[in-house]
């Protein structure tokens, strides 16, 4: 399988909005969005990594913060606190890479009350094969999921979850999907949770997750496509009652995170077929894994002079996708920060 061969060129640019709006449908692509939040009060209901989890609240009290990112990198961050109730949630988004927090102590009378993270990112893709044009397949790949979870008291309870879209659509279960360790979601779509809750006032649990996921895209040969990966954490409340004293739940995936781990492989005819070309709208390589390396520009996983060759050319053009700072503009401040990130290599 060749690399991916980039379409468009990277912008970097991120905005800010008020309460309620942003989803995996409406984030730019290529680009994407992070969300925080912290409610005292909500609805105690599911939802679906990407959705907009502003919809969750009940009441005026609470905290929400959201931004969508073209290139560049979303950073939101909520807390709520008052009377024997703190609430936090902060989620970092980039393209490849989701993270954050989620934490809730509160007592167990309260209305729901939960701490939230949700975020990712969307690109279009196109496979490629000149013996293939036309045909249907799968676009097999992987997603690392690491976190830590942690529950205490009668009401604790704390959640982690992935999902993928394809075309804003949820993407169906299929041969190649494998959960890894993930709990049963009793969904038909491709996503995944990994929970963890306590029932007594002494009780105080921890899970710690290293996860290696399978998702399954059916795609068509030569047909370009909109691919959304997005993951959430709560750090909530299991059930509302009036049994005396405080709970607790967390979710930490700030270090590790949920993080793309490359392309497995293309299947036509229940084979896996050679040959491909993977072109991205965002010129990321996605046969690759996710590098957390900032001077790895190309993101081939080296750091060398293709690196610099590609920055300094749309530096000299002027265009957005050399604004290495994300401040919204090309300038001597994105040429010495690539420089001093190109020198210090990864």
């Amino acid at each position: 399988m060749s690399r991916i061969i980039g379409a468009l060129v990277l912008v970097s640019f991120v905005t800010q909005h008020a309460l309620a709006g942003d989803s995996h449908s409406t984030a730019p692509t290529p680009g994407g969005m992070a969300q925080s939040a912290a409610f005292p009060s909500t609805c105690g209901c599911g939802f679906t990594p990407g959705d907009d989890i502003s919809t969750l609240k009940y009441g005026s009290d609470g905290d929400f913060d959201q931004s969508t990112f073209v290139g560049g990198v979303s950073a939101v961050a909520s807390s709520y606190i008052g009377t024997n109730i703190d609430l936090g949630g902060d989620c970092t988004a980039t393209l490849g890479a989701i993270r954050g927090h989620a934490d809730r102590t509160s007592l167990n009378s309260e209305n729901f009350a939960g701490g939230y993270a949700n975020g990712g990112w969307n690109d279009r893709l196109t496979v490629s094969h000149p013996s293939y044009t036309g045909q249907a397949g799968y676009l097999v790949f992987r997603v690392r999921v690491r976190a830590s979870l942690h529950a205490s008291g009668f009401s604790g309870s704390s959640q982690m979850l992935a999902c993928i879209w394809k075309n804003d659509a949820a993407v169906a279960l299929n041969a190649y999907f494998d959960p890894a360790d993930a709990d049963s979601v009793g969904s038909t779509a491709q996503k995944l949770t990994w929970k963890l809750a306590t029932y007594s006032t002494a009780a105080s649990e921890d899970r710690s997750i290293d996860s290696i996921v399978t998702f399954s895209v059916p795609i068509t040969i030569g047909t370009q496509f909109k691919l959304g990966v997005f993951a959430s954490a709560v750090g909530g409340q299991r059930s509302k009652s009036s049994v005396g004293g405080a709970s607790s739940s967390s979710v930490d995936f700030s270090s590790g995170g949920v993080t793309w781990d490359g392309i497995d492989a293309i299947y036509v005819n229940s084979q896996a077929i050679s040959g491909c070309t993977i072109s991205a709208q965002s010129g990321v390589d996605w046969t690759l894994p996710y590098s957390n390396c900032p001077a790895d520009f190309n993101h081939d996983g080296f750091v060398n002079g293709d690196d610099y060759d590609a920055f300094a050319t749309l530096f000299e053009n002027g265009e957005l996708g050399a604004d290495f700072n994300h401040d919204g503009f090309v300038n001597g401040d994105d040429y010495d920060l690539f420089a001093s990130s190109f020198e210090a290599g990864c």
